[in-house]
C-alpha cells in the first residue's frame, strides 16, 4: 500500500496520537502506517522489526488500557502525569536524552514537548512487543519528529545519560541473555540514586558513624596495603554455596595464594584451617557479628578492612590491625581527607571492595571463589555462614545463566551485584580474573579456573567431601540419652550442635531399626529446621515420619508433629491445612494440660492469625503464651514470646512497643548467656527497627505517594523492597481493613504485586487505596 493510500485510510480512523483503536482492519492499517514512517527514516530498524515474531497475550481493555500478559502498559488514570513521573530523571535543561522502552509512546511524546531538547534517543527494549503494539497504538506523531533517533541495538554495558525508562517494558524484558544484562543495568541505575540518598540522609547510619568515631581515631587507612602483594595469585573468597568445594585445593596451594576473605566467608575458611591474609567487612547490621563468633587468636596479624559504619562490637573485638576503607557515598565525605586514597569500589556486596582491594594490592591474577551471585543447588550460602534475616532475597526471584550454560535461581538484588562486578572487571583489562566454579552465575570477563589452573601453577582438587565417618553401634539407651541431650541443646538454641547430634543419632538408630526412636529423632530434626527458619530442613524429616505412627508414639509427640506441620504449611502459603493442624494440636494440648506444650501451640496459633492479618486474635493467643511461660518459669519460651511480640508490633508499625519487646528479649538472652548468633539476630532486628522508624517518621503518609512515583518510574529496589511491605502491613492492620474500599481492593493489590505489575499496582494505590485512607499521593 503506497503512502497516499495509507493517508486516505488514516483519515478514516477516528483516533488521536497515542490512541488504542480495536478491530482487525484498523490494526492492519495502523501497523502499516507506523512501519512506513520507520522504513523511511530507519530502514535497518524496520528490517529488524520485520523479523521479530508477533507477541501474543495483548489485551485492549474497555477503559482504553493495554495489557501484555497481564502487565499494564500505562495508567488508567492519567497517562500524561505518569509520563511526567517517568521523565523526572532527565533534567529540564538537557539538550540530549535517552528513553528506554516505548510502550504506548507517552514518554517520548512528553519529552518532545520540551523545546530545548535537541536529540532524543528512543531505545526499543522488546522488539516483538514494539512490533505488535504498532498494530494497536498510533505512534506516528513522535516517529516523524526529526529530533528522534530510533535504536534497536542498545549498548549492553554503557547506558546513555541522562535517561528515563518505560517501566512496563522493562518488566517484560527477559531476565537472562544479553537483554537480561541490559535489564539489570537499568534496574541498577534506577535504584542507585535513591539508595545513596537514603543511606547518606539516614540518621541511624549517621549515629553509627558518630558512635564509631573513637574507634576510627585508632585505625589506619587501607591504602597502606596497596601494592603490598605484587606478583601473587589473589583469591577473593565469598560465602556462596560453592566455596566449600574450593577449600581443598586452596589448602594445598596455600603458600602460592593471597586470600582476601569477605566477612561472611571467614567461618568457612577458619573451619578448614585456612587463615586469610585480609578480612573485609562492610555491612552495618549486627547479625554480621555472628560471623566473628569464633576463636580469633590465629588472626592477630591479619588486617580487618572495614567501612566506618560496621558494628562496633566487631571492630572492638578484632585482634589484628584495623584499616578503614570508604565508599563514594556522601556519608563519608568528612572522612575523605583523613583517610586519603582509601576509597574502594562499592556496588552493594562486600565482594566488590574485596576485589578492588585485591587489584590495589598488586594482584594481576585474581580468582573469585564462592562468588556465585545465585543459589546453585538451592543453597543460599555456604553451610558455615549464617543467613541474614532480611535483605538478601530482595527484588523478586529470577534466573541467571551459570558457567555450564544452565539456568540457576537468583534474585534481582544479586543480579545487580553481578552487573557491578562485571563492570569493575571490564574497567580493569590489565587484570586476569578467574571464576573458580561453573555452578554459580557466569561472570562476564572471567575465565573458568578449571581450564586455566595449570597456567597459574595450581593443581585443582575438586573431589567431593569424604563420606561421613561410620557411627559405632549404639544401644537404644545410648540413643535415647543422646536424643535428650540434643533436645536440650535445641531448646537452648544451640542449633548447629543439636543438628549435628541429631543426624549422628539418626544414622545410629537406622542401624538398629527402632522405629519409635527414629520417628522422634526425625521430629526433633524438623523442629530444628523450624527454629532455623528453613522450610526444607523442616519439611524433609517431617515427611519421613511414617503415616502409621510406631507403637509408643505419644500424644506429646503427635502434638509437636502437628505444630511443625502447621509451620511448614504457613511457610508454603497453605493456611487452610495449617488451620486444621492447629485445631487438632489445640485439642490435644487441652487434654494433656502441660504448660510447655500449650505455650508452643498458642505461639503457633498467633503465627497463624498473623499470617491471615487477624492481628488482634493473634495478640490474644500470644498474651496467653507469655503468661504461661512466666508462670512456669520457662525463660526460653518467654524469650520466644517476647520476640514474637516485637514482630507483631512491627507489622502494626507500633515502633516503640516493638522496640521495647525486642529489648526485653535481648536482655533475657544476655542473662541466659545465649549463643552469640541468637543475640546478634535480635540486635539486628532492633537495628532494622530503627531504620523503619526513621523511614516512617520521615515520609509519614507520603510513603504512599513515594510508592506510586517509584512504581511508575521503575525504581523497584525502593518500591517493592520497602514500600510494598509498608502497604502490606497497612492493609493487614484491622483498623485500616475496616475502612470502606480498602478490604475490597486487597485481592487486586496482592495480584498486582505477585505478577510484578508496577503500573497497575500504582493505579490501585493511587486511585483506590489513597482516597479510601484520605491520603494524597
Amino acid at each position: 500500500m503506497v503512502y497516499k493510500e495509507l493517508q486516505a485510510h488514516r483519515d478514516l480512523i477516528p483516533i488521536n496520537a497515542g490512541a488504542t483503536p480495536t478491530g482487525d482492519t484498523v490494526n492492519v492499517v495502523l501497523s502499516t502506517w507506523n512501519l512506513d514512517h520507520i522504513r523511511r527514516r530507519w530502514p535497518m530498524v524496520e528490517a529488524r522489526l520485520a523479523r521479530a515474531p508477533r507477541m501474543h497475550g495483548i489485551t485492549v481493555n474497555q477503559d482504553g488500557t493495554v495489557e501484555v500478559n497481564g502487565v499494564r502498559l500505562a495508567s488508567v488514570g492519567d497517562r500524561q502525569r505518569e509520563a511526567a513521573m517517568q521523565a523526572e530523571t532527565i533534567p529540564p535543561e538537557s539538550l540530549e536524552a535517552w528513553v528506554y522502552g516505548v510502550g504506548l509512546g507517552d514518554l517520548p511524546r512528553f519529552l518532545l514537548q520540551r523545546p530545548q531538547l535537541e536529540k532524543l534517543h528512543v531505545v526499543i527494549l522488546h522488539e516483538s512487543l514494539f512490533t505488535t503494539l504498532l498494530e494497536y497504538v498510533d505512534q506516528t506523531d513522535w516517529l516523524q519528529d526529526q529530533r528522534v533517533s530510533l535504536e534497536v541495538e542498545p549498548a549492553l554495558d554503557e547506558l546513555g545519560h541522562p535517561f528515563c525508562v518505560q517501566s512496563a517494558c522493562l518488566r517484560l524484558m527477559p531476565d537472562h541473555g544479553p537483554l537480561g544484562r541490559l535489564k539489570g543495568r537499568l534496574f541498577l541505575e534506577l535504584s542507585t540514586s535513591f539508595v545513596n540518598r537514603d543511606f547518606s540522609d539516614n540518621p541511624v547510619m549517621r549515629q553509627r558513624l558518630a558512635d564509631n568515631a573513637p574507634l576510627l581515631e585508632l585505625a589506619n587507612s587501607v591504602s597502606q596495603l596497596y601494592q603490598s602483594r605484587p606478583n601473587t595469585i589473589m583469591v577473593v573468597a565469598g560465602a556462596g554455596p560453592t566455596l566449600a568445594k574450593q577449600l581443598t585445593w586452596m589448602a594445598k596451594e596455600r603458600k602460592k595464594l593471597t586470600i582476601i576473605a569477605t566477612a561472611s566467608a571467614l567461618r568457612s575458611l577458619m573451619h578448614a584451617q585456612l587463615v586469610p591474609d585480609v578480612v573485609v567487612a562492610i555491612d552495618p547490621f549486627p547479625i554480621l557479628a555472628a560471623q566473628f563468633d569464633l576463636d580469633l587468636s590465629p588472626l592477630q596479624q591479619v588486617p580487618l578492612v572495614f567501612f566506618p559504619i560496621l558494628d562496633s562490637e566487631i571492630i572492638q573485638n578484632w585482634p589484628g590491625p584495623k584499616l578503614v576503607a570508604l565508599s563514594t557515598n556522601p556519608l563519608y565525605a568528612s572522612l575523605q581527607q583523613r583517610f586519603a586514597n582509601a576509597t574502594l569500589h562499592s556496588g552493594g556486596s562486600v565482594i566488590h571492595p574485596a576485589t578492588h582491594l585485591a587489584v590495589a594490592m598488586g594482584g594481576e591474577q585474581i580468582i573469585l571463589a564462592g562468588c556465585d551471585f545465585s543459589f546453585p543447588g538451592g543453597q543460599i550460602r555456604d553451610e558455615h555462614s549464617p543467613e541474614l534475616s532480611f535483605g538478601l532475597l530482595s527484588g523478586g526471584s529470577i534466573e541467571l545463566v551459570n558457567g555450564n550454560g544452565q539456568l540457576v535461581k537468583s534474585v534481582a538484588s544479586m543480579r545487580q551485584f553481578l552487573l557491578e562486578m562485571e563492570s569493575f572487571i571490564q574497567h580493569h583489562p590489565q587484570v586476569r580474573f578467574y571464576n573458580a566454579s561453573r555452578e554459580g552465575a557466569r561472570i562476564e570477563g572471567t575465565l573458568p579456573l578449571d581450564k586455566n589452573a595449570h597456567k597459574l601453577g595450581i593443581r585443582l582438587t575438586l573431589s567431593p567431601p569424604p563420606p561421613p565417618a561410620p557411627i559405632p553401634f549404639m544401644t537404644t539407651a545410648e540413643i535415647s540419652k543422646g536424643l535428650v541431650i540434643a533436645n536440650v541443646a535445641l531448646r537452648c538454641w544451640r542449633l548447629v550442635e543439636a543438628h549435628q547430634q541429631l543426624n549422628k543419632l539418626l544414622r545410629a538408630v537406622r542401624q538398629g531399626g527402632d522405629p519409635l526412636l527414629e520417628g522422634r529423632i526425625l521430629l526433633s530434626l524438623a523442629e530444628a529446621g523450624v527454629e532455623r527458619g528453613r522450610l526444607r530442613e523442616a519439611r524433609e524429616p517431617l515427611e519421613e515420619i511414617p503415616e502409621v505412627k510406631p507403637q509408643g508414639w505419644s500424644t506429646h509427640d503427635e502434638l509437636n508433629r502437628l505444630c511443625v506441620s502447621a509451620w511448614c504449611h504457613l511457610q508454603e502459603g497453605s493456611s487452610v491445612q495449617a488451620g486444621k493442624d492447629l485445631d487438632l494440636a489445640m485439642a490435644l494440648a487441652a487434654g494433656l494440660g502441660q504448660a510447655s506444650l500449650e505455650i508452643v501451640v498458642q505461639r503457633m496459633v498467633c503465627q497463624f492469625y498473623s499470617h491471615l492479618g487477624r492481628l488482634d486474635e493473634g495478640e490474644h493467643h500470644l498474651h496467653q503464651a507469655l503468661q504461661l511461660a512466666r508462670q512456669s518459669a520457662d525463660p526460653w519460651e518467654e524469650f520466644r514470646c517476647l520476640r514474637q511480640w516485637g514482630e507483631l508490633y512491627l507489622r502494626r508499625q507500633e515502633w516503640s512497643q516493638s522496640r521495647e519487646s525486642f529489648q526485653k528479649a535481648l536482655n533475657l538472652l544476655t542473662s541466659l548467656d545465649a549463643p552469640a548468633i541468637l543475640q546478634a539476630d535480635v540486635r539486628n532486628q532492633l537495628f532494622f527497627l530503627q531504620l523503619e522508624m526513621w523511614k516512617s517518621s520521615l515520609y509519614g503518609h507520603g510513603l504512599l505517594a513515594n510508592c506510586c512515583r517509584s512504581l511508575r518510574r521503575g525504581e523497584e529496589a525502593w518500591a517493592y523492597d520497602l514500600l510494598i511491605k509498608w502497604i502490606d502491613g497497612l492493609l493487614k492492620n484491622p483498623n485500616q481493613l475496616a475502612v470502606p474500599g480498602v478490604k475490597e481492593l486487597l485481592p487486586e493489590v496482592i495480584a498486582a504485586q505477585q505478577r510484578r505489575d508496577g503500573i497497575a499496582l500504582a493505579d490501585i494505590l493511587e486511585y483506590g487505596i489513597a482516597p479510601a485512607l484520605k491520603t494524597t499521593p
